[in-house]
């Protein structure tokens, strides 16, 4: 059905309103209360006509509308959709007449027929709006749209849905000639904010690599924990551990076999430096800290910032590929040879 522009409705029959009551009388067309009263029947019919016939649509060049269910909001537009360390984030633009309606976002895997709501954004920034969709499954393809909703629950479509392959995590191959002490890298830790979700803020680094490294804030025994405020996300070291207080600007964690020739990866650890602070986390960029394995005896390890993202309830978190040396007092953390010491 064709929608129809409330506001340009309105100033039509204003203006024929006017036309009627004002403008043709002035010209002496209409004499008595009869006349113009016919007239006016006559005129308002043709005008009805007309705009039924062509849908108002040579008239009005507006986004909103009405339908039958009830008015139609500025549906979102430039959806994107990104992928990093298993989680995807899906960013789009929402229109000029939007009043703070509420944004669905629907998914489904490429092998199933239905979509299926998973989240709903209500907050946006500067026009942009964000989601990040953490739960999703690896392995395979994902398709995702995003709708606007209006106060009847009536649904404005983006452009169409967007595709993203989410790959499984897997240990780095090593390549010859390294270390075989130095632990593979692992990809996609999300540690939430400790204000937000205090249970999944904490992280300590495992030997055993099919532990889940992420523990809670309050935990005693985590290497670090996530705080975020107004400043930005910090990492925050716990007991016994201490970070070294300058960031490595990198290109990836390690750098393998195959990697880039430009690849740029922190391959050891600074031998000294190491202090109790915290320190301010920023995307693409490598930090070390010295911390206490389960035996007590000091190691390193390293942590890349990946994604810093809130997700649809508004809570923050951070996403980190790591590596964990096994050797003590080993100061290799890349199991590639072929990297290159990032400077700071």
């Amino acid at each position: 059905m064709q929608e129809f522009s409330v506001s340009c409705l309105r100033s039509i029959l204003a203006g024929v309103n006017g036309l009627l009551s004002g403008d043709l009388l002035r010209r002496g067309w209409l004499t008595g209360k009869a006349r113009r009263m016919r007239l006016r029947m006559k005129v308002w019919g043709r005008l009805v006509g007309v705009l039924l016939a062509v849908g108002m649509t040579a008239a009005c060049d507006e986004t909103r509308g009405i339908s039958p269910e009830g008015e139609v909001p500025d549906a979102p537009r430039a959806l994107e959709v990104r992928q990093v360390a298993g989680a995807v984030t899906l960013t789009w633009e929402h229109g000029p007449n939007w009043t703070g309606e509420r944004f669905r976002i629907y998914e489904k895997t490429a092998s199933e027929r239905e979509y299926l709501a998973i989240a709903e954004v209500t907050t946006c920034s500067e026009g942009v709006c964000t989601f990040t969709d953490v739960d999703a499954a690896a392995g395979v393809d994902h398709d995702y749209h995003v709708v606007a909703v209006g106060e009847d629950g009536v649904e404005s479509h983006s452009s169409g849905a967007l595709r993203v392959f989410v790959p499984e995590p897997a240990p780095a191959p090593a390549a010859p000639g390294v270390d075989p002490t130095a632990r593979p890298d692992f990809t996609g830790a999300v540690v939430y904010d400790f204000f937000a979700r205090p249970d999944f803020a904490g992280f300590r680094f495992r030997e055993d690599a099919d532990a889940d490294p992420r523990v809670s804030g309050n935990d005693a025994a985590r290497h670090f924990r996530v705080e975020v405020d107004e400043g930005g996300w910090w990492l925050v070291p716990g007991e016994g551990v201490s970070v070294y207080p300058q960031g490595f600007l990198t290109t990836a964690l390690s750098c393998g076999a195959d990697a880039d020739p430009d690849c740029v990866a922190l391959a050891e650890a600074p031998p000294t430096g190491y202090i109790p602070v915290t320190v301010g986390l920023a995307l693409g960029t490598t930090y070390v800290l010295r911390v206490p394995g389960d035996d007590g005896l000091e190691r390193y390890g390293a942590i890349r910032v990946e994604a810093l993202e809130f997700d649809a309830a508004g809570d923050a978190f951070a996403v980190f590929d790591w590596v964990w040396q096994l050797k003590p007092g080993d100061l290799t953390l890349t199991r590639a040879s072929t990297s290159r010491i990032a400077e700071g």
